[in-house]
């Protein structure tokens, strides 16, 4: 049986295992939804990937970051060029 997340934010609904952006950051494994990129689960991460976590957090972090401001970017000139 598959499950299925829902993002409040922007009523994204996918398949919990394929349709989410997911990664580890500060001992925590969280998942974003693809189109907005708002954070829908978050979960301590399992042990062994700890080390690797710390190493890559800041750049995963910028990477969302990144990813966030321009899906707000987009949704901006959307909304202004259907003015």
């Amino acid at each position: 049986m598959k499950s299925t997340l829902f993002c409040p934010n922007c009523e994204y609904r996918g398949d919990a295992d394929t349709d989410w952006v997911e990664y580890t950051l500060r001992g925590h494994t969280q998942r974003r939804c693809p189109a907005c990129y708002d954070v829908v689960d978050r979960r301590p991460a399992r042990g062994d990937d700890d080390a690797w976590a710390r190493y890559t957090a800041p750049v995963q972090s910028s990477l969302v970051a990144w990813k966030a401001g321009l899906h707000r970017v987009s949704e901006s000139v959307k909304q202004l060029t259907s003015l």
